[in-house]
């Protein structure tokens, strides 16, 4: 009897996600670059694809590498942003200061918004939950740990398992982009105006869920501007976090004649919250 093979480790099988995502990166990239710019926007989000490989190959290692690996999941997304011409909706100013309100499942449900927009169609890309639960690791067992780490801390199953999903959910970013930039120019700049400022219509994501209210951030006001308070009269399905929709808002006043914080969904003549592909624009 021939003796059967012994199965890929996680290690082989994240190498092999991640060539595969390096093939995809190649042929969207290669065609556009400007290597004789060093702010050409593609040769960036080539570099940042490469710190994401490094770090998760020094994650093999030592799992304390996960918080640098978050880090540059974040430039990722930033520098998607940035090709596409969206980076400034995820800005707000805090003192003064600019701030990018880009943690990684909140900059990658801004992708999801706008692919969802150009593409018209709805954008579902599997494993995504895995940045979430990088984020999650990340705060529980690297920055807040309950006990103190030893010194020689090696990735642990559980991490070595995200991490192969974390590239899989790559492999579908990577492909999405790459069908936006494959969009002839006409039906692009059609697309792409459905998110401009002006509308009588706001198209956003679920922001969080809390009990029966939720918060809708909208392309239109950007992280700058208002989020949108959603209670159940207001929607007709039952909102998930990270669901792309589109709604008209308005804004409301309490007894003393103040704006509230955030906008009201405004459900005249049945007007109500509903999922952007649900729509006819």
């Amino acid at each position: 009897m021939s003796q059967s093979s012994a199965p890929p480790t996680n290690e082989e099988m994240i190498e092999e996600q991640i060539d595969k995502c390096f093939d995809l990166l190649a042929d969207i990239i290669e065609p556009r670059i400007d290597v004789d710019s060093d702010d050409d926007v593609y040769q960036k989000i080539d570099e940042y694809f490469g710190w994401v490989e490094q770090s998760t190959r020094d994650s093999f290692q030592d799992r304390f590498n996960t918080a640098q690996l978050y880090n540059y999941l974040r430039y990722v997304f930033r520098g998607l942003a940035d090709e596409q011409g969206y980076h400034d909706r995820l800005q707000r100013k805090v003192g003064g200061e600019i701030r990018n309100e880009d943690n990684v499942v909140n900059a990658y449900r801004w992708f999801k918004t706008y692919s969802t927009v150009l593409l018209n169609e709805e954008v579902d890309i599997s494993y995504t939950f895995a940045l979430e639960n990088l984020n999650e690791y990340r705060e529980d067992q690297i920055a807040h740990p309950k006990d103190l780490p030893s010194p020689n801390q090696q990735a642990d199953p559980v991490l070595l398992s995200s991490l192969l999903l974390i590239w899989n959910a790559l492999e579908g970013v990577i492909r999405t982009w790459g069908r936006i930039l494959e969009l002839d120019d006409e039906t692009y700049e059609d697309r792409r105006r459905l998110l401009d400022e002006g509308h009588n219509f706001h198209i956003g994501f679920v922001d969080h869920v809390e009990g029966r209210v939720s918060y809708i951030t909208s392309f239109q006001e950007g992280e700058a501007g208002q989020s949108i308070r959603m209670e159940p009269q207001h929607v007709e399905y039952f909102p998930s976090e990270g669901d792309v929709v589109i709604l008209k808002a308005k804004q409301e006043y309490n007894n003393d004649d103040e704006p509230f914080s955030s906008l009201t969904p405004d459900i005249a003549n049945n007007n109500r919250v509903k999922k952007f592909v649900e729509s006819d624009i």
